[in-house]
């Protein structure tokens, strides 16, 4: 912003964040002399970021510049190797180093914030893990990305430890990379001995004989008109290897499923399975992580608002990233609906007054600027 002694007057007076109620403006007034205009107000909102309090903090309320920069680099770096990075590790990294965030909700506008005039980024909940990548690149394609680092790493040896793998990407924590290779690594499976854990490709680990000896049972099964479910199938194998199956590699029933599937592909797709249905006790191993819903959502996101009723900014409001994002999508611009349904799915708080407050300076906004291809 231009007047940067009234920035500095908010960061040194107001240490832990600043609140645009007409108050608070008034007592910026008695330490200035004056009441700043609307543009010095306006240009200060932008600059700013809400924590979900409702405080507007600049990111040198989080981190001195030197840190600033450290947390642009890495994110920028993490995202140009490996596609994305798991937010906690990011948070973790930096602690000892920020202030004034006290959740990961926070640290992620902050990081938003803070990076983009650099890479715009997102962050999402996958998986129950907060998930940040740039705009530039689909989800699916930044964690395919990731992915292929990680098979890089076990394809050396066939296996590698967690700590490991991490070691070599730091954009993971063990929570990311045991669901992407969950989701995106099918020959991979994850062992715990000792407290160690570590992944393995099955080729490594299992029989050399394996996939005949499925495709061997499952004709078995079919001939004596028998279901070919996992049930089944780990019986017959049990008995053709002389071992129990799932206790000799430590298997769930959800790892066995994996296997299955990667070694018949389209020559076997168990309908029947049903983990409930099986008794005894391997059902206490069952991993009924498969049936949680995937998520693509927002984290939370606060809107800027209007900053008094007495000071209106409205024409030089700069349009908020999310309808950026809008307009980029979609081409056109969105009808009064479609932003309100745009803010209440993807915002939080929400109110329809203050959808209708911001939709009305986007109006305004648009009546004297076009939108352009760096939104």
């Amino acid at each position: 912003m231009k007047n940067q002694y009234l920035k500095q007057l908010i960061i040194d007076g107001y240490p832990n964040g600043f609140s645009f109620e007409p108050t608070a403006l008034r007592l910026v007034e008695g330490k200035i002399g004056y009441m700043p205009d609307e543009i010095d107000l306006g240009e200060m909102q932008q600059e700013m970021f809400q924590r979900q309090d409702g405080m507007y903090l600049f990111c040198e309320h989080v981190a001195d510049i030197k840190t600033q920069k450290e947390i642009i680099n890495t994110s920028k770096e993490w995202i140009g190797n490996f596609g994305c990075f798991a937010l906690e590790t990011l948070q973790k990294k930096y602690e000892q180093k920020i202030k004034n965030i006290a959740n990961i909700d926070d640290f992620a506008v902050f990081v938003e914030e803070l990076l983009f005039p650099f890479e715009e980024c997102k962050t999402i909940d996958y998986q129950h893990i907060y998930l940040t990548r740039s705009t530039k690149i689909s989800k699916d394609t930044a964690l395919q990305k990731l992915a292929d680092q990680i098979i890089n790493i076990i394809d050396e040896k066939y296996s590698a430890t967690d700590y490991e793998i991490i070691e070599r990407i730091p954009a993971l924590n063990s929570e990311l990379l045991a669901v992407v290779v969950k989701k995106n690594i099918p020959n991979i499976m994850k062992t715990v001995n000792a407290e160690t854990v570590c992944y393995q490709k099955f080729e490594g680990n299992l029989p050399d004989d394996l996939s005949e000896k499925i495709r061997e049972a499952i004709d078995k099964l079919k001939s004596v008109n028998l279901p070919d479910n996992l049930e089944s199938l780990y019986i017959v194998l049990s008995l053709e290897y002389n071992y129990n199956f799932l206790e000799r590699y430590n298997l769930n029933w959800s790892e066995f499923k994996r296997i299955i599937a990667y070694y018949e592909e389209e020559n076997y797709e168990d309908e029947s399975y049903d983990e409930e249905n099986i008794s005894g006790e391997i059902d206490n191993k069952t991993d009924l992580s498969d049936h949680e819903p995937e998520t693509d959502d927002f984290v939370y996101r606060p809107k800027k608002l209007k900053i008094s009723k007495s000071v209106n900014t409205s024409h030089q409001y700069t349009p908020a990233p999310a309808f950026r994002r809008f307009y980029k999508t979609y081409g056109r611009l969105p009808t009064k609906e479609e932003y309100l349904k745009f803010k209440k799915e993807n915002g939080k708080p929400f109110t329809p007054h203050g959808a209708l407050v911001q939709f009305g300076y986007l109006k305004t906004w648009l009546n004297k600027n076009k939108p352009t291809d760096d939104w």
